[in-house]
Parts: C-alpha cells; sequence; structure tokens
C-alpha cells in the first residue's frame, strides 16, 4: 500500500485535516449560542411584532447557501492540490535538510530548486485567487439576499405603523428585535459552513484512521520459531510498473542458514525482501513461513530487517537500539541493549559519547550529537539484534562500513547464524563468499544459485560479475 500514491495523498490530507476537530469544537459553541440568542430573540418578536419573524428567518438562507458552496469548493480545492502540496513539501524537506545540505550546495541547486518549488507555489496562489473570487462573487450576493430582507423588514415596520397595526414604539422595538436576531440567523448559518467544511475534512481523516485500524484489528496468530522459509513461484508487480519487481522466484531457507541473495541494482533484491518479511502481499505465487502462509501469521516478534532507509531517531542511543522490541516495555533494558550493541559492533563508540548510552543522537536539541552514517548503521543492527528475532533480514548492511568494519560484522554473523536464520541483501559479491548459499537474481527473476564456489565453477551471471567486481580492487 505504501507504495500508491493515492495513500500518500490521503495520508497528507489527513495531516491536514488533524486539527479539523478542534474546528469543530469550536464551531460548535458559536453555533449552540446563537441558537439561543436567537430562540430568545424569537420569543421576544412574538410578543410584538411575530409578522416579521419568518422574514428576518429567511435572512440566513443566502448565507447557509453561500457558506456551504464555499466549504466544498475549498475542500476540493485541498483535495485536488494534494499532489502539487506534497511536491512541494518534498522539496521545502530538501532545502531545510542537513543530511542534504552538503549535495545541494556541492551541485550549486539552491536557485534550481527553489524556482520549482516557487513555480508548484505560483500554481497554488493562482487556484487560489480564482476560489476567492469565486467566493467573493457568491459572499456578494449573500449580502445582497440579507439586505433585501431587511428592507422587507423596514417595509413591514412603515406599514405597520402607517396602518396603525402598532405604535411606532412597538415598531421600533420590534425593528431592533429583528436587527439582532438576524445577526444571530447569520452567524448559524456561517457555524453551519464551517462545521460542513471541516466535518469534510475530519471524514478523510477518520476514513484513513479507520482503515488502519481494521488492518491492525485483524487478529494473527503469533509466529513461531522459523524452522523453514518457502517461496514459491513468488511474483510481484509495483502499480503502473512496465515491468515485474520480481517474477517466478522459488527458494527454500532452512533455520540457521545464512542466505545471500546478490545481483546488480534494480534486479528486484530489495523487493524481494519486502515479500520474505510480509510487508508486501504478493500478486503471484506464495510465501509460507513454517508451511504457513506469511499472511497468516503475526510476525514481529520472529522478524527483524535492516533495509538502505533505516530511520534515525531523536531518541538516546539505548532508545534508538530498544525500539526494536517495543513489546517489552517502554523502558529499555540496559544490559540487553548493551549486548545488542556489543554484537553489532557499536558498543565502543556509543560508551564514548557524552553521557554514554543517554545522549540523545541529534544535534537538532540540546545535548545532543550526531554519528557517521556507518556508525548509525551498526546502531540499526544493535536495534535488530535487541528483538532477537529467528529471521534477520539486512539489506546491504555493510554499504557504509569501512573493510575492517565489514569484515567485524561478518564475523559478528557467523556466530548469530547458530541461533537464527539470515538473509543478507547486497550487490558486492565479495561480501557474501562465507553465505551458505547465494541467490543471483536478474531482472527480477531467480538465475542461479549455490555456494561461492559453485557459482564460480559454474561461470554464469555470478561468476562474470565476481571477477568484474574483483577486478576493479585489484
Amino acid at each position: 500500500m505504501h507504495h500508491r500514491s493515492e495513500f500518500h495523498d490521503e495520508l497528507r490530507r489527513a495531516k491536514n485535516s488533524a486539527d479539523s476537530s478542534l474546528q469543530l469544537a469550536m464551531a460548535v459553541p458559536q453555533l449552540l449560542g446563537s441558537a439561543v440568542a436567537a430562540i430568545g430573540l424569537i420569543a421576544a418578536a412574538a410578543v410584538t411584532v411575530p409578522a416579521m419573524i419568518p422574514v428576518v428567518a429567511l435572512s440566513g438562507i443566502p448565507l447557509l447557501l453561500v457558506s456551504r458552496a464555499n466549504s466544498e469548493e475549498m475542500y476540493s480545492f485541498s483535495f485536488g492540490r494534494t499532489p502539487g502540496d506534497r511536491e512541494r513539501f518534498q522539496l521545502e524537506g530538501v532545502l531545510s535538510s542537513r543530511d542534504q545540505a552538503a549535495e545541494v550546495r556541492i551541485f550549486g541547486i539552491e536557485s534550481y530548486l527553489v524556482t520549482r518549488w516557487r513555480r508548484l507555489y505560483d500554481e497554488r496562489i493562482t487556484e487560489l485567487v480564482g476560489l476567492v473570487r469565486r467566493f467573493g462573487r457568491r459572499s456578494v450576493i449573500a449580502a445582497a439576499g440579507v439586505a433585501g430582507t431587511f428592507l422587507l423588514v423596514l417595509g413591514l415596520g412603515w406599514w405597520m405603523v402607517s396602518s396603525g397595526t402598532a405604535t411606532l414604539a412597538d415598531t421600533a422595538v420590534a425593528g431592533a428585535t429583528a436587527l439582532l436576531l438576524g445577526a444571530q440567523v447569520q452567524q448559524i448559518a456561517t457555524s453551519l459552513g464551517q462545521l460542513s467544511e471541516h466535518g469534510l475534512r475530519l471524514a478523510d481523516f477518520e476514513r484513513l484512521l479507520a482503515a488502519g485500524i481494521e488492518r491492525r484489528a485483524i487478529r494473527r496468530d503469533p509466529a513461531p520459531p522459523l524452522r523453514r522459509l518457502v517461496v514459491d513461484r513468488l511474483g510481484f508487480a509495483y502499480p503502473g510498473a512496465s515491468g515485474r519487481a520480481v517474477d517466478d522466484v522459488s527458494f527454500t531457507v532452512g533455520a540457521g542458514e545464512l542466505v545471500a541473495i546478490v545481483g546488480v541494482n534494480g534486479s528486484g533484491k530489495t523487493t524481494l525482501a519486502k515479500l520474505l518479511c510480509g510487508l508486501y502481499r504478493p500478486d503471484a505465487g506464495t510465501v509460507t513461513w513454517n508451511d504457513r502462509p506469511v499472511h497468516d501469521l503475526d510476525l514481529r516478534g520472529e522478524v527483524g530487517a535492516i533495509f538502505q532507509t533505516f530511520a534515525r531517531y531523536w531518541f538516546s542511543a539505548a532508545d534508538n537500539i530498544a525500539i526494536g522490541d517495543v513489546a517489552r516495555g517502554d523502558t529499555a533494558d540496559p544490559a540487553a541493549v548493551r549486548r545488542a550493541a556489543e554484537l553489532a559492533g557499536a558498543d565502543e563508540f556509543l560508551g564514548e559519547l557524552a553521557q554514554g548510552y543517554d545522549t540523545r543522537l541529534t544535534v537538532e536539541l540540546e545535548g545532543g550529537t550526531d554519528l557517521s552514517l556507518g556508525q548509525w548503521q551498526r546502531v540499526a543492527i544493535a536495534r535488530v539484534l535487541y528483538r532477537d528475532p529467528s529471521l534477520v533480514v539486512l539489506d546491504e548492511p555493510t554499504a557504509s562500513l569501512d573493510p575492517q568494519a565489514e569484515a567485524a560484522l561478518f564475523a559478528t554473523l557467523d556466530d548469530l547464524r547458530r541461533d537464527r536464520t539470515i538473509v543478507m541483501i547486497s550487490h558486492r559479491f565479495s561480501s557474501v563468499r562465507s553465505a551458505d548459499r547465494i541467490l543471483v537474481v536478474d531482472r527480477g527473476r531467480l538465475i542461479e544459485q549455490g555456494t561461492h564456489e559453485q557459482l564460480l565453477d559454474l561461470g554464469g551471471h555470478y561468476a562474470r560479475l565476481y571477477r568484474t567486481q574483483a577486478a576493479a580492487f585489484a
């Protein structure tokens, strides 16, 4: 679902509409206050000149119609502008991101990005100007309607005095009452318009929230420790893609194995990893965990994964690791955190921080510090190990590590696979030589598998790519 643009449009609208409940809460007291005041004024007018009541009530109809039309159009405007707004917010994120500042400056693209942001902003303003003009035209029509009803009140008062139906004093009191009643009726109409607009926005928010709750409400049996993972004729295509990211892939992973999936960039490795973790639902074939489909099981206690875009939380070092298993409770287990950090090779540099494991890992909060990308990658690995899952999926785990750290990590993986199954994804063929089995994927298909030596003897795709990479470092 998360790769669908429609989902991200809905999420953006939900974020924009999250405060609609506050707006509704503010509009309801105004509506109730105006209604109570209007009832009192109607009672007063009924005693003096009841004939004016229906005339004054008419003054709210133009405003109610205009408020409703404006509310619906404002919602439609926000709905239609969501894709452009998302793109504009993304550019704002790039321009304000500390992590991307170096690239922006080195390529000298500040002006280019600002120009693109400005173009999107101008498109929004242009549409907004048209919207305001339409609002203005409607407001003029509504104001004319209100003025017409008050002219009717004045005319009715003049006629009552002229015909002797009421005295001038009674008519003056009735006229003042009618004006006050008209103001309350107009406030009621305005509040109803606000309720309509924010009701539409809140409905979007609740619809997305309900969909998330519904997905979480699906009860699945907790997955037992992995004995066997079977991939059978697996297929998956992203919406709108011309080809399949994974196509007719079959293999089996046994407990305690270290299996490497290799291939050039764009060959489908990461997509395959997400299918193994149950993050995507295949459109062909199956992935079974101990002979049960992964989507029938709750895998959260038994699967740990690190993808290339792992999260860097503004938490303490300990909490950045302990978030890997929040089911243990809100308080991190210090001994387990340190053990996970030791296994991932992160204990030494975390222990040297100003406040040790209690140091916040961000320079954007007072007293915090930042880590190198390679250090962050080891913290992410420790996060997985803290969970102690039976299946660990590592997507390019050594991409940001130096050769010494890479060698240390693979020594750790050798120790870890005694107790768990490891699936590792890499495009660096030299990194996977010690794997029990290597799966070679190309354009979404599994084209070769075997040990490092077997694949070299085969002299196929793996052997050619391995020798090409080895020659680059010779």
